[in-house]
């Protein structure tokens, strides 16, 4: 799936204090963190949050192989609304238990189903994510936080028996487990804190939808590529409450280095998200951000507003 990094980022598993001023270097700003990219700090032990997080995604097009927008075949919308439930197990030890449902919908499509459809909706559970994170350094002095994480995806989503009269929006999931490892950087430069993830994924061969992405309704044995994720981000604490956030986010599939050959030529997609944070409580955030996905091939592109809700407790 090209769009894992909507499922792992984002987010802290607890506030954990009252809001305050942007102070003097080495005094950090509380923010909620980025929307999609992870943080590398876990928190105390003990601390323990959920988050929740409404995604409407319009399709603009598809990026061609060699990155050239063309239409994409109808008009499809897709709204993901994922529940992450995080907490810190012991010190630097935090888990994160990621749980999607998805809804797809498709109208005026080109190249209609074997009844004359040109239209169709589905929704359900998508792929599960469970993530383990173990901070390695602090931030202090020079030196950056950096955290390992360690994420199992499993096929739970919609993948298989796919329904031509749906055109191919019923498929919800990858149809395979995957298993993605890399490290996470943050640091505090007040009032700014940075970010960045650099990720590799890997995903056993499974049952998925084979062709075009959007309509594609055939399903096959697929073994799909490795991917590498990079994401970056910034925010800037604007006073007590508000903070401004920009994120850099890219999935780039490659290899597999292990395995049979890939059924399909590798997909790429860059984007940025501009945000802005409010810090109610010190138990209870919130985020607004647009997603916008700049630069690709061989994938969808989308605009996407997101609105995520944080409660620490």
């Amino acid at each position: 799936m090209l769009l894992l990094w909507a499922l792992l980022g984002g987010g802290r598993p607890g506030l954990g204090v009252e809001p305050a001023a942007p102070g003097p270097p080495g005094t950090c700003p509380v923010t909620t963190g980025p929307i999609f990219t992870d943080t590398a700090e876990t928190g105390e032990p003990g601390q323990f949050g959920v988050q929740t997080l409404w995604a409407a995604s319009f399709t603009q097009g598809k990026f061609t192989p060699n990155w050239r927008r063309v239409s994409p075949g109808g008009d499809f919308t897709s709204f993901t609304m994922p529940l992450k439930v995080a907490g810190v197990l012991a010190r630097h030890l935090e888990l994160n238990f990621y749980l999607p449902y998805i809804h797809n919908w498709a109208r005026n499509v080109d190249t209609p189903g074997p009844r004359g459809e040109r239209g169709a909706d589905f929704g359900g559970m998508g792929d599960i994510f469970l993530a383990l994170k173990y901070q390695l350094v602090e931030d202090q002095g020079p030196r950056p936080a950096v955290a390992a994480l360690f994420a199992t995806g499993f096929p739970t989503g919609h993948s298989n028996h796919l329904i031509p009269g749906r055109l191919g929006i019923d498929e919800l999931g990858t149809g395979a487990y995957s298993f993605t490892f890399g490290c996470n950087l943050s640091k505090c430069l007040s009032p700014v804190v940075l970010y960045g993830n650099l990720w590799y994924s890997v995903s056993t061969t499974g049952r998925q939808a084979l062709g075009e992405p959007l309509t594609a309704t055939q399903v096959g044995t697929v073994h799909p590529r490795d991917q590498v994720i990079l994401n970056l981000a910034a925010e800037l604490a604007l006073s007590k409450r508000w903070v401004a956030l920009l994120e850099f986010y890219s999935v780039w599939e490659t290899g597999p280095l292990v395995g049979p050959p890939a059924a399909k030529s590798p997909a790429a997609l860059l984007g940025v998200l501009p945000g802005v944070e409010y810090i109610a409580t010190d138990h209870l955030a919130f985020a607004l951000g647009v997603s916008l996905d700049l630069a690709g091939k061989n994938t969808p592109y989308s605009y996407t507003p997101i609105f995520t809700v944080m409660y620490a407790f």
